[in-house]
């Protein structure tokens, strides 16, 4: 269901704000899943309360499989539902979601079809102290993936400064930015922008900005994904402890050629099909759905 649980009107007291163990009836009645960041991990996923969300490596996605029991899911309770919970969805896709029946016979949420779980050590909200336990814990993000560290600081080519997280939490000031009441080409209101994975109107993920109004795309703009994509790995890649390895993937591009590569072929919506990376990309772009 999209939007959050608040929106929905869900039971105070219920749900991820239950007092008691995860598989409590009350606890069951319902599960948000938002996309967000918590500190330096962009995006992740965190229930209403906040908490941060987990996979763990040694589970299986085909089939999906916990392999999570007994004193393991006491540290890493799992995110349980029964039949008849209702599922919130704010920021992340309809697709992306699905249960798995556990070995005690409990239906847990699963994320890309990874099982997904809470940390007991986690003890406000906002926190990740369970990224990277033992080699086989990672936050989730919303397709299902390990959360990584989103990049941040001024980008040299545009003097942009890129910050994870909300406006109000890096204490931005007041009536700037997407609060600021005025035009929008003043150098107020264009202090800052926040770009926040979410839901409206029935439709998830889309983005919106600080004060909660959806962005939009236009189908007769133009979008340089390629151009986008490269000039993201020469940044990301070549400053970073992969940059060896991103030049000799260049250089053995270059000796190739383009005479293996035949044709490049284009999807309906413009975008080039064949590189590296290139869905992500395209998800970033693509048209908000009714899910």
């Amino acid at each position: 269901m999209p939007g959050t649980a608040q929106e929905n009107n869900a039971p105070a007291g219920t749900g991820d704000f239950a007092d008691g163990p995860a598989n409590s009836p009350a606890a069951m009645k319902w599960v948000q899943l938002s996309a967000g960041a918590a500190g330096v991990l962009n995006p992740v996923v965190h229930n209403a309360a906040g908490f941060t969300l987990y996979r763990f490596d040694k589970d299986t996605t085909k089939p999906s499989k916990s392999n999570c029991n007994d004193a393991c899911a006491t540290t890493w309770p799992p995110v349980l539902v029964q039949p008849g919970s209702r599922i919130f969805l704010d920021g992340v896709s309809r697709a992306d979601i699905g249960v798995v029946k556990r070995d005690d016979g409990a239906l847990q949420i699963t994320i890309g079809g990874w099982p997904v779980y809470r940390f007991k050590n986690d003890t406000a909200p906002g926190q990740a102290n369970g990224q990277g336990v033992g080699g086989t814990w990672f936050a989730v993000t919303p397709e299902g993936g390990k959360a990584g560290q989103s990049p941040q600081g001024t980008d040299t080519n545009t003097q942009l400064d890129y910050q994870n997280g909300t406006a109000k939490r890096h204490d931005a000031p007041p009536n700037t930015g997407d609060m600021y009441n005025g035009p929008r080409n003043s150098p107020e209101a264009m202090k800052w922008v926040q770009l926040t994975a979410g839901s409206a109107g029935g439709l998830s993920p889309i983005v919106h900005d600080g004060a909660g109004f959806t962005l939009y795309r236009f189908d007769k703009d133009t979008a340089t994904v390629q151009v986008q994509l490269q000039r993201r790995l020469r940044h990301d890649l070549a400053a970073g402890p992969g940059a060896a390895r991103f030049a000799d993937l260049r250089r053995r591009r270059a000796h190739l050629g383009d005479r293996n590569r035949g044709p490049r072929r284009r999807n309906p919506s413009g975008h080039h099909r064949g590189l590296a990376g290139l869905s992500l990309q395209q998800g970033h772009h693509r048209r908000a759905d009714q899910r």
